[in-house]
């Protein structure tokens, strides 16, 4: 640690003698063109405070220029040297140099950056300078130099040197503190210097290492004055460029970093390496182990080895006569080879035959892939046709299903119809008869007035059966309403269902032939049940439609209410006729009109009742109309066991179609892949022609290589006599070899103790390596990082701020400068 302050302290005090010796003997600016050197001249009292500061300039124009421009904020210039002129426009100069340096001179009373302060004491006491003139005894004067120019935490590095002439007549005992004192016998110069804000800049007193190291900013002299006179004092001050001392440039230190980090990296990795050493020692140490073993285990094997030579020694004579076989197996090889490129030939001809013909393949290939196209299109289409075939068998189901249900309903209507019908015919036939004969007897007592009462009341009679036989007619009228209205509704579900039927049967001819084919009977059966269903239908509905007209032609001609309203009449009438005369006078005069006339109409309106029921009295037709009926429904039962039929095989017929779609579709794809495979079959059949073409061209290597094979077999068999000769001194030399393993055995013992040895050897090196390391390079560069290099920046720092200040009084911008103070203090002053 102690080494390491002497070395920091040493670098120092040099830099503080380098800037000394900077400000005492000047500094030389090499600039291209111009520049510009200042001194400034201050004139202060004794103590130090300021009284003139006169500023000269030297304007150096190296390049001859006719014309300088500079920049000063200083007053009162003028020419000191030569004549010539210059105009100002502010701060700016402009100078007719006629290519000839410049010397002016100005006034300014701006700060200066640095000072002094002088301090007098006599006897230990501070005294005025005044007071001291003439005085005797102990003096001592301090001067304190000050630095106001400052950028952040760094000062520029002025060094300010102070000189005093004390003549001997007078000082004695002449001492500097921070100075120097020379003596020539009459007088003694007194020598002083400072820096005021080195140590600021620097950070010393932050640091171990230069915390007891002080840079002086004072300077003091201590003497015995006899009557004390001084004239005067004059202190130097500049500014501390340190670029022609080079210390400016810290690579040398830099270096010596580089050097440290370098030796910490080699120290780093000679103890890895004696890590590694050692680590390397015990592997060997292992292997040492392993080879030993390997060693015996090779003498053991040599032996056998030995014994294994010695019996091919004696199995040489078997080895000759194989060779001697396969060398006549060699020459046997070399006649056939003519046969081996003839067969080569034949199967290159081959292959580009096939090669040739491949385009009929692909022409195929294509031709099968647009049939299979073909078909899938095909067979979607017929899926298609039969999903709308078995949908419609659907609906088929549904108007079967109601279709069937109108037939029992029809069956049993016409049950009921057919017996009222005929008794409806009955009764306006048996109404017909009494109303002829009740208009035959009034028509009789109309003309015999004085008949029997008897016939009237044999009319009265007769008019009431007709009226019983009209209610009778009343209610057979309902029944007709009901059933014309079942017949109008079956005709119309009939002809729905007929409709149906009859699309479907148009469609038969859609069904693929194959598919009717593999389904014929179930075809035929639905074929035929189809075919039947329809004839019935049509029959059907041409009886119903005939039964609804006798209907209707009845209903038009039959008005009851009327024949009602007439038969109560008729009765009246009857009552009349039946009661005595002048009753019956006064009945008639009374009566809305004569019976005999009512009578006639309601016999003519019942007539044609009778005629337009006579169809419905028609027992053949009735019957005949019933047999239909039942007929019908019991045809509604095959019918819908047909549909259901139909319903049932309508899904193994789409299966079928969606299976033939499907397979259609799979082939399609299968024949896609035949495709692709076919093209790479074609790819494969020009390869192989290719490989013929090869396979022709490597016959001829072969057999090139057969004729050098055979060569070599003969010469096999010339050197087997050579070779037969070399297995017995094979033999002769394993004997020595199984010595010479036994002695290698011997001697991997002894490797194994000198590894030993070289492991303890490796093990204490990587022990002091470490230890080497550790207290001694990483503390060296510990110390380096931790203190030297802060240091080195603030060096760094201060060099750079000395280079930065170069003008007190202005200098035009990218013109390089100098500047220095002179201060002179004096009692005169």
């Amino acid at each position: 640690m102690n080494r390491n302050k002497r070395a920091v302290k040493a670098a120092a005090a040099g830099l503080a003698v380098l800037m000394a010796g900077n400000a005492c003997f000047g500094n030389t600016v090499y600039a291209a063109n111009q520049e510009k050197e200042e001194t400034v001249y201050v004139k202060a009292n004794a103590d130090g405070t300021v009284e003139k500061t006169i500023v000269s300039n030297w304007l150096k124009n190296e390049g001859g220029a006719q014309e300088i421009k500079d920049e000063s904020d200083l007053t009162d210039i003028k020419n000191v040297k030569g004549d010539e002129e210059f105009s100002r426009d502010g701060k700016s100069l402009t100078w007719q140099a006629a290519g000839n340096d410049i010397y002016y001179q100005g006034e300014t009373d701006k700060e200066l950056p640095v000072g002094v302060k002088i301090t007098y004491f006599l006897e230990g006491k501070e005294i005025a300078a005044e007071e001291l003139e003439g005085k005797s005894g102990k003096v001592r004067i301090r001067f304190d130099y000050t630095n106001s120019s400052r950028k952040g935490e760094v000062y520029t590095p002025f060094t300010m040197v102070t000189g005093v002439i004390l003549p001997t007549e007078k000082f004695t005992n002449v001492e500097a503190e921070n100075g120097k004192v020379i003596s020539d016998g009459s007088k003694n110069i007194v020598v002083g210097m400072g820096f005021p804000g080195l140590a600021e800049s620097l950070k010393l007193s932050e640091s171990e290492l230069t915390e007891d190291l002080k840079v002086p900013d004072y300077f003091e002299i201590t003497a015995d004055a006899e009557d004390f006179s001084l004239s005067m004092t004059a202190t130097v001050a500049a500014s501390g460029d340190l670029s022609e001392y080079g210390l400016d440039d810290v690579d040398s230190l830099d270096d010596l970093k580089d050097s440290l980090d370098e030796l910490q990296d080699a120290s780093t990795k000679l103890v890895d390496g004696s890590g590694e050493l050692a680590d390397g020692v015990q592997e060997l140490r292992d292997a040492c182990g392993t080879l030993l073993d390997g060693m015996n285990t090779a003498d053991e094997k040599m032996g056998e080895l030995a014994d294994g030579i010695g019996t091919l020694d004696g199995k040489k004579g078997e080895l000759i006569e194989g060779l001697n076989t396969l060398a006549n197996g060699l020459d046997t090889l070399d006649k056939k080879k003519g046969t081996l490129k003839k067969g080569v030939d034949g199967l290159k001809d081959g292959l580009d035959t096939l090669n040739k013909e491949k385009g009929s393949l692909t022409k195929g290939i294509n031709t099968l892939s647009a049939g299979s196209s073909a078909l899938k299109t095909g067979g979607e289409a017929l899926k298609a046709g039969i999903d709308a075939y078995t949908a419609g068998t659907g609906e088929l189901a549904k108007g079967v299903g109601a279709y069937t249900a109108g037939t029992d309903t029809l069956a049993a209507g016409v049950g009921a119809y057919v017996p009222g019908a005929y008794r409806l015919a009955q009764g306006v036939q048996a109404l017909n008869g009494q109303l002829q004969q009740a208009a035959g007897a009034s028509q009789a007592q109309q003309q015999e007035p004085e008949a029997d009462k008897e016939a009237g009341k044999q009319l009265e009679v007769r008019a009431r059966a007709a009226k019983g036989e009209a209610e009778n007619l009343s209610q057979v009228m309902e029944l007709a309403d009901g059933t014309i209205s079942s017949l109008s509704v079956s005709i119309e579900q009939n002809q729905a269902v007929l409709d149906t039927l009859e699309d479907v049967q148009g469609r038969l001819g859609e069904i693929p032939g194959a598919l009717i084919a593999g389904y014929s009977d179930t075809y035929q059966n639905y074929v035929n049940v189809l075919n039947t269903d329809i004839s019935y239908l049509k029959n059907d509905i041409r009886v119903q439609k005939k039964a609804l007209k006798a209907w209707e032609d009845f209903k038009a001609s039959a008005n009851v209410e009327t024949l009602n309203n007439t038969l109560d009449s008729i009765g009246e009438g009857a009552a009349a006729l039946a009661a005595p005369r002048a009753a019956a006078d006064t009945a008639v005069s009374g009566a809305a009109a004569d019976p005999s006339v009512l009578l006639a109409g309601v016999a003519q309106t019942v007539s044609g009742m009778a005629e337009a029921s006579a169809p419905l009295a028609d027992q053949a037709a009735a019957d005949a109309l019933v047999g239909g009926a039942t007929q019908l429904a019991g045809s509604s039962d095959t019918l819908r066991a047909g549909a259901k039929q139909l319903t049932d095989k309508s899904g193994e017929l789409q299966k079928g179609a969606k299976d033939a779609a499907e397979g259609a579709a799979s082939l399609d794809g299968g024949i896609g892949q035949v495709k692709t495979g076919t093209a790479r079959f074609m790819t494969g059949i020009e390869t192989l022609a290719k490989g013929g073409a090869k396979l022709q061209k490597g016959v001829g290597a072969l057999n090139n290589g057969i004729d050098a094979l055979a060569k070599g077999g003969g010469k096999l068999q010339g050197g087997a006599g050579t070779l037969s000769d070399g297995i017995g001194k094979l033999a002769e030399g394993s004997s020595l070899l199984k010595n010479g393993t036994a002695e290698l055995a011997g001697g991997g013992t002894k490797l194994t103790d000198g590894v030993d040895e070289l492991l303890d050897g490796a093990g204490t090196l990587r022990d002091g390596m470490e230890e080497f390391d550790k207290d001694g390079i990483q503390e060296l560069t510990g110390v380096f990082d931790d203190g030297v290099q802060k240091i080195l920046d603030r060096i760094e720092l201060v060099a750079d701020a000395g280079k930065s200040y170069q003008t007190f009084s202005g200098a035009k911008t990218g013109m390089k400068g100098k500047v220095k103070f002179i201060i002179e203090t004096g009692f005169e002053n």
